[in-house]
């Protein structure tokens, strides 16, 4: 009371100087506590003029000069009942006290039951991300490069600071095994099943929480992958309308600007959102800038019993090609003996080897209570997809591109220089149905994924420095449509055992079939490859007491390959379907990766002050994609599967938060990554003839040994600064455990800082404090390794202002 005797002797000072006709109040709760940014609507009930109204930090609003007669107010709030009262004005000042009543708004029903893991409940290996853990650390960077502090996450980036194709690892498994969601819908290309982060440029500004799943993922999810999942869904809206712009620049030309603003809720029934962003780069290595654009637009309709939500989102990419690495000389300055100019080196050198693609995504969520116990979530999403990018190919074959060789007198002309434009126009479609039941035991889900997939991909050689001139421009020498059809059914039981157990069982069914139509220009080749999957998956969870919990899980997955796995279209002439019969085009050499999963774990939170979880794994593969794995009928090397293999570690997760000051976070991995049966394969191009090597026993290549990230965040008042530890172990690029090639370990250090006030925040960053050089990831191509480099030091600066 005495806190709202102040308030009133503050409002009344306020209104003292008040009209005859004047109306004055406070908005409080039911602990007689004041409301701001409430809405007020003071009606005149004679003229239907309406003024408007948001309250005070201290739940004040004043309504002068009103004028005599009958008025109606409406006061509404996120979170509240609407209230309506009717007061009359006679040249008199009218000083309201009113109080509003709680009310349960629903949000986004079954998004965090059916999409979400909760410790304590669900027994899989599993890490939480909310908005302001990644907040202050967010400033142009892409997801992979934010993800990096989590067990288990490793990433690399083209451009050497991660704006324009980074990539991202989990368990050692790259993107292609690990399933993206947003907001429940697939991410994964669907003839790749890559992800394309760059296309989705600064949309951490919208996420409100990801969850990453390690191993097989949550059957609540019902779309897992192989080396694990991550979970983005986006933010609803704030409590009360906000405008909010940011801009960042920092090292290598880097620029960022953007402004979104959020209505709040209007009406108590509706809420919109809309976000527009561009990123520009140089990047650190030469020629790998970026200039992306980014927009998110969403609203959301509310009634009793669930709500409707549209988003659209995507934003156009243009961004120069630098998907090559560049070779150890280059990676240790042996080229001009400057290594800070050699390790910048970008193999694309060609001016216009530009990547341009648009995928806009259009996405309709619809959240039902039929009742208290009984749920109905569907959403309808499309996206589409069109873009190209151009090569520069030096000295190459005319046959290769199918255009005739040059006579010119006496001379035949066989090689030209040409720049070639390949191009895809694509759509795909989703229904995913989800019917959910609580029950006196736990909860059933049912849920259903239907996925259709076409896409148009065409190449033309746009220029040589010799053309035959009976060709027009323009030569299209590859020109094929795809389709892809996916169904999967997933039912799913959480049921409780007394006090302390938690059984989750689940099985998932899936139908997956690609259709290649046949080159339109050039080729023949037509085929359908189905695939059939049935995934058991049960766990257990124990608590022991409301502190400490056990789980144990077994999952089983599995993953079609990638279309270029069964035929690579895009180069028709050195290119031939890997199937055993060419003829039918049945029985492809290339089978689905297949994995059994068992987890173990334990889970320690201690209020808000700690949380610790570690756990192992055991993944036990068959059939795993490696490179040079199989060779098919003519005996050349092609990339196959290894009979059996496994992968196993350990993982640890701790967040300390003793004071309250002080935030620490200690995350780490070490894994052992083992070919059981599996024999490689090289290919002599003097001789056509391959060599077999016996690879079984060997560690695989491209997962990190190793890998540890740790945090120390000092908060106070409105400043904060974080110091950041990363170290990436020893990685072999092949499965050779060559010595020579493999990544050596690297460690390194960034800090942010931040100041707040009120709605005004200035950030700034500076990666890789101790200008360590490294090389991040690499392949090989025959014989040769390549590598890609990090950035050395740099920094970001960021000024975001709310209003």
């Amino acid at each position: 009371m005495k806190r709202l005797t102040i308030i009133y002797l503050a409002l009344l000072l306020s209104v003292s100087y008040l009209f005859s006709g004047d109306i004055a109040g406070v908005i409080i709760d039911k602990n007689q506590n004041p409301i701001k940014s409430v809405n007020i609507s003071i009606k005149n009930t004679y003229t239907g003029k309406i003024r408007n109204y948001i309250s005070t930090e201290h739940g004040g609003f004043i309504s002068q000069n009103i004028g005599n007669g009958l008025y109606s107010i409406m006061i509404h709030r996120i979170g509240y009942e609407v209230t309506t009262i009717v007061v009359r004005v006679l040249d008199d000042e009218k000083i309201l006290k009113i109080a509003l009543r709680e009310k349960v708004i629903l949000l986004k029903p079954y998004i965090k039951r059916a999409n979400f893991a909760e410790i304590f409940e669900t027994p899989i290996t599993f890490s939480d991300i909310r908005y302001k853990d990644f907040n202050k650390r967010y400033f142009t960077e892409e997801l992979p490069v934010i993800l990096q502090t989590e067990p288990g996450i490793n990433f690399y980036s083209d451009d050497g600071i991660g704006v324009g194709y980074s990539y991202i690892s989990l368990r050692g498994f790259n993107q292609q095994r690990i399933a993206v969601l947003i907001n429940g819908v697939p991410l994964n290309d669907a003839e790749s099943n890559e992800v394309f982060w760059v296309d989705y440029a600064d949309f951490l500004d919208n996420v409100e929480r990801i969850q990453i799943h390690r191993g097989v993922s949550n059957a609540l999810v019902g779309y897992g992958g192989i080396g694990g999942l991550i979970n983005i869904v986006t933010k609803d809206y704030s409590e009360e309308p906000r405008w909010k712009t940011e801009g960042v620049f920092g090292s290598f030309g880097t620029l960022k600007y953007n402004v979104s603003y959020n209505s709040g809720m209007i009406d108590n029934k509706f809420a919109f959102y809309s976000r527009f962003s561009r990123i520009k780069s140089n990047g650190y290595r030469n020629d790998s800038w970026s200039d992306i654009w980014s927009y998110f637009i969403g609203g959301t309709y509310y009634y009793n019993k669930g709500n409707i939500t549209l988003n659209l989102y995507g934003g156009p990419e243009n961004v120069h090609l630098a998907y090559n690495g560049i070779t150890k000389e280059y990676l240790e300055g042996n080229i001009t003996g400057d290594i800070y100019n050699d390790r910048m080196f970008n193999p694309i050198d060609y001016k216009d080897a530009v990547d341009y693609f648009n995928q806009p995504h259009y996405e309709l969520i619809s959240n039902h209570l039929i009742d208290k116990n009984i749920g109905i979530k569907n959403t309808i999403s499309l996206y589409t997809g069109s873009g190209y990018y151009k090569q520069f190919k030096s000295n190459i074959h005319l046959y290769e591109y199918y255009l005739p060789d040059i006579i010119t007198g006496n001379d035949t002309i066989t090689r030209s220089d040409i720049i070639r434009k390949r191009m895809v126009n694509e759509y795909d479609v989703f229904w995913l149905p989800e019917f959910s039941l609580n029950h006196i035991l736990g909860e059933l889900i049912v849920a259903g994924n239907v996925r259709y997939h076409f896409a148009n991909h065409k190449g033309d050689v746009i220029w040589a420095e010799h053309y035959p001139d009976n060709i027009g421009p323009d030569w299209t020498y590859y020109n094929y449509n795809v389709t892809k059809d996916h169904y999967k059914l997933v039912l799913s039981e959480k049921t409780k055992i007394g006090n302390k157990f938690i059984l989750l069982t689940a099985v998932e069914m899936e139908y997956l079939k690609y259709h290649y139509f046949a080159d339109s220009m050039k080729t023949n080749v037509d085929f359908n490859v189905p695939a059939v999957f049935v995934n058991p998956k049960a766990g257990i969870n124990y608590n022991i007491n409301k502190f400490m919990g056990l789980y144990f899980s077994f999952g089983m997955a599995s993953r079609m390959p990638g279309l270029d796995n069964y035929y690579d279209a895009d180069h028709p002439y050195w290119s031939y379907p890997l199937f055993k019969d060419t003829i039918n085009f049945t029985d492809p050499y290339i089978k689905p990766e297949r994995l059994n999963d068992y987890e173990f774990g334990v889970n320690i939170v201690y209020g808000q002050h700690i949380e610790s979880k570690i756990n192992l794994y055991y993944m036990d593969f068959k059939n795993e994609l490696v490179y040079s794995g199989q060779l098919d009928d003519n005996g050349v090397p092609i990339v196959g599967n290894a009979k059996k293999s496994f992968h196993s570690g350990i993982e640890i997760s701790n967040r300390i938060n003793i004071f309250k000051c002080l935030d620490i976070t200690l995350n780490g991995s070490y894994n052992y990554n083992k070919l059981i049966d599996y024999m490689g394969y090289t290919m002599d191009w003097n001789t056509y003839i391959a060599d077999s090597i016996d690879l079984s026993g060997n560690l695989a290549g491209g997962f990190p040994i190793c890998l540890f990230f740790g945090s120390v965040r000092y908060n106070i008042n409105n400043f904060s600064i974080e110091i950041m530890d990363r170290l990436v172990g020893k990685q072999y690029i092949d499965n050779t455990m060559d010595e020579n090639t493999a990544i050596r370990p690297y460690n390194i250090v960034n800090a942010n800082l931040s100041y707040m006030y009120k709605c005004f925040e200035l950030s700034a960053n500076v990666n890789n404090i101790f200008n360590t050089l490294a090389a991040t990831n690499g392949y090989m191509d025959e014989g040769t390794a390549y590598y890609f480099p990090n950035a050395i030091r740099n920094y970001n600066v960021k000024l975001r202002i709310c209003f």
